[in-house]
């Protein structure tokens, strides 16, 4: 019989954490059964795996706190014992997230027994529900970024009986970073031409930062921070007179409860037509590859998976400066642009400066790709594939 493995996904809409999920589950061996609990079927529908729908109370849906909170993930428990018994049982169950949200995996262990893997993709909260959840799990897998906090949650769990004063939080965290297939990703490709073709690539352009596309690709959740970048471009007009390139807008909206940086309807009203807007597209490869330029205006991101895919793709990505994971990985000037966190005055400096000077863009850009290299899925995930097969 095959091993089984159930993933919980109880989060309703992409991101980042289900991008690193099918990447784990493409490296698993084919002898595994993989089986996915989730709320977004959308996302799981083309991959190798047995999708389960959950459902959700809608009372429920949104709560993050107090006893609406447990009871949504009691729900979730006995929805998972359900499947449980109905697939004949997991050798292995994998939270994607964190301890709070895949909480009811520590409710589950209750009832039925299981390995639990716990991955941890952003800070976790200082909170003994937090510490319970992590100390359910058998091996935790973290963001290096996020290290300190699980170990700050798992303490204060621990510290808070005594008969758990012998477990060490600090060696059950594992470390470990996010990575892409480079096979996937499609790479720009820096226009060049001559004579007739030139001349009217030129006129189309009126002659200005020909051939200049700058991608952001993100959420629209408060701490991805869209707000940044739409006024270093009203300076980028108003101070630089710049306006003879592109903006793509690649968003995902934020799940029910979340709000929102931005009001996306009003926007859509107001933009300038070099400012371009698309949700969820399908070609995001098509408009990051013929981008040159990605911007990152995120609070503390803890990894940025859509940083590492424009380094890839070989743009010359601009990040803040803020000690956040590529802000500590990457050289301002040599393998990316830095800026001041949450200035567009900075941001819109930081921009000019690149499209007036392309070899300068490209120059940073082909350092970038070779950063890149370095985070393959199959070296970056081992560790964690290994604990799911054994």
């Amino acid at each position: 019989m095959a091993k089984r493995i159930l993933v919980f996904d109880p989060v309703a809409y992409f991101g980042g954490s289900k991008q690193v999920a099918k990447r784990l589950v493409a490296q698993l061996p084919h002898d595994i059964e993989v089986w996915v609990a989730t709320n977004d079927v959308a996302t799981w529908q083309d991959e190798a795996v047995y999708c389960y729908p959950l459902s959700t109370p809608a009372c429920l849906r949104d709560k993050k706190y107090g006893v609406a909170f447990y009871l949504k993930h009691l729900c979730y428990a006995l929805q998972l014992l359900r499947l449980n018994k109905e697939a004949g049982g997991f050798a292995r169950i994998v939270g994607l997230s964190g301890p709070t949200v895949d909480f009811a995996l520590a409710i589950l262990q209750f009832c039925k027994r299981s390995t639990l893997i716990q991955l941890v993709q952003g800070p976790v909260p200082d909170s003994r529900s937090a510490g319970f959840g992590l100390s359910r799990a058998a091996r935790i897998f973290s963001l290096t970024t996020a290290v300190p906090s699980v170990k700050r949650a798992l303490g204060r769990f621990l510290n808070s009986f005594s008969f758990a004063s012998s477990r060490e939080p600090a060696t059950m965290v594992e470390q470990f970073t996010n990575a892409i297939d480079q096979g996937e990703i499609k790479v720009h490709r820096e226009f060049r031409s001559n004579g007739k073709d030139s001349a009217k690539n030129h006129a189309k352009n009126n002659g200005k930062q020909q051939g200049v596309e700058i991608l952001w690709s993100a959420s629209l959740i408060k701490w991805k921070r869209l707000d940044v970048l739409l006024e270093a471009l009203k300076i980028l007009r108003s101070t630089y007179g710049l306006t003879h390139f592109i903006v793509n807008i690649c968003y995902i909206k934020p799940p029910v409860g979340e709000s929102s940086c931005v009001d996306i309807d009003s926007l859509s009203r107001e933009l300038p037509p070099n400012v371009r807007l698309f949700e969820q597209p399908e070609n995001l490869a098509q408009l990051r590859a013929r981008s040159s330029i990605f911007v990152s205006t995120s609070e503390q991101e803890p990894f940025g998976l859509a940083i590492l895919e424009a380094l890839a793709a070989k743009l010359a990505v601009v990040v803040p400066s803020d000690g956040a994971y590529w802000d500590r990985v990457l050289e301002d000037g040599k393998d990316c642009a830095k800026y001041q966190a949450l200035s567009p005055l900075e941001l819109a400096q930081c921009l000019a400066r690149l499209i007036h000077n392309p070899k300068r863009c490209r120059r940073i850009a082909a350092k970038g790709k070779a950063i890149s290299k370095q985070y393959r899925a199959a070296n970056c995930y081992s560790q964690i594939t290994k604990a799911l097969s054994i």
